[in-house]
């Protein structure tokens, strides 16, 4: 009987002491996620600040401060919370990675995915940034456009096709289309939020063309 109380006591002592640490530990987590916010944040800016200011800034290619905003071919886009947003008729957002970052800023990125490759693409498509001025053809000069947007262009494509009618993206053939598709899916199965206009478009693009058919509600 002793030893069964003894038990009983242990346990009571043992879920005082949950009851008194946990607030104070969920606490002291809150705070710590609450101050990783603006650091994450503070890390972030300085690292497009670096990238602005690199010796191997692509100021061909590049984006461009101008009157307090950033420039990228024809269209004002912001760094925001790890993604790139282009600001046009409407919003369209791209997450980023050190990869893209690189293969948008330098003229010589050096460490990127094929996703980071397919990203940029549709980037370069959307702000003409690849284009000269009156975007009848691609800007030729340096190792980037012989080593990456030669390569992304071949024949100088993805000028005037246009399947999209918000007027945001020109596309050289529907497989391009799909793989923009299958970008923006994987996007918004990863969270982001901000793509699902753009996949809506496309889906009734690729109706209206007769590339896919709609399923009749059973």
């Amino acid at each position: 009987m002793d030893n069964e109380q003894r038990i009983l006591e242990e346990l009571v002592k043992a879920k005082e002491n949950i009851k008194r640490s946990t607030p104070e530990k969920v606490e002291e987590e809150l705070v710590e996620n609450d101050e990783s916010i603006p650091v994450r944040k503070s890390k972030y800016n300085a690292e497009l600040e670096n990238l602005f200011n690199s010796p191997d800034f692509d100021k061909t290619y590049g984006p461009k401060k101008i009157h307090n905003q950033i420039i990228l071919g024809k269209n004002v886009i912001k760094f925001t919370d790890g993604k790139l947003i282009v600001l046009d008729l409407k919003k369209i957002e791209y997450i980023t990675t050190e990869g893209l970052l690189q293969l948008i800023f330098l003229k010589s990125p050096i460490s990127y995915t094929s996703h980071d490759l397919y990203t940029y693409k549709y980037i370069l498509k959307h702000t003409y940034a690849h284009l000269i001025t009156d975007g009848s053809k691609v800007k030729k000069g340096g190792k980037k456009y012989i080593n990456i947007i030669s390569k992304l262009f071949p024949s100088g494509g993805g000028l005037r096709v246009k399947l999209q009618k918000n007027n945001l993206v020109y596309w050289d053939n529907p497989n391009e289309i799909i793989d923009r598709l299958k970008l923006l899916l994987a996007s918004q199965a990863a969270g982001n939020t901000g793509v699902g206009n753009e996949i809506l478009s496309i889906f009734e693009e690729l109706l209206e063309a007769g590339l896919i058919k709609r399923i009749p509600n059973v």
